[in-house]
């Protein structure tokens, strides 16, 4: 039985050679400078974790920001084990580059747990008020899209993250 998925490992542009990159128009969104939490209902157990432990600061700082918001934890409670809940836990006394003036968890997707799938972060952008999604970004796609990119990207920013389908 599958508990949570997590997002796969992903790379820096530097880091990719240029011929592994996809064919396609990537979906692209804000990149935050903070830990990713994992988040999950499992028989009717609230399961918080980072991607190396269930018990580092971080992921305790988050469960208590999700307990204290009583509307995002009983949505989570209410659909036992059929998603995973990836959120940045981002914030002043978690910062790596980004300075943050608060903690809070900013939802960055939702899987399927039965078979690896998606949700669309239009439809949590649209019906969870009660919780921040991830900021994302409308262009028409070229092979200029990455210098355009990086001259959006400004100071106190982490970047970008480009997702595509395949």
């Amino acid at each position: 039985k599958v508990v949570g998925r997590p997002f796969p490992k992903f790379f820096n542009y530097e880091e990719v050679n240029r011929g592994d990159i996809p064919r396609g128009i990537p979906k692209i969104f804000k990149k935050l400078d903070g830990s990713l939490i994992i988040v999950c209902n499992y028989e009717k157990n609230l399961v918080v974790a980072t991607r190396g432990s269930f018990t580092s600061s971080q992921a305790i700082k988050a469960e208590k920001l999700l307990r204290d918001n009583k509307e995002l934890y009983n949505t989570i409670m209410s659909l036992e084990n059929q998603f995973t809940y990836l959120f940045e836990l981002i914030g002043p006394l978690n910062r790596i580059v980004v300075t943050y003036d608060k903690d809070k968890l900013v939802l960055l997707g939702v899987k399927v747990n039965y078979n690896g799938g998606e949700h669309n972060l239009e439809y949590y952008r649209e019906l969870w008020k009660f919780v921040e999604v991830v900021e994302d970004y409308k262009m028409v796609w070229n092979e200029n899209s990455i210098e355009e990119l990086r001259k959006l990207n400004t100071q106190n920013e982490e970047g970008f993250v480009l997702k595509w389908e395949n």
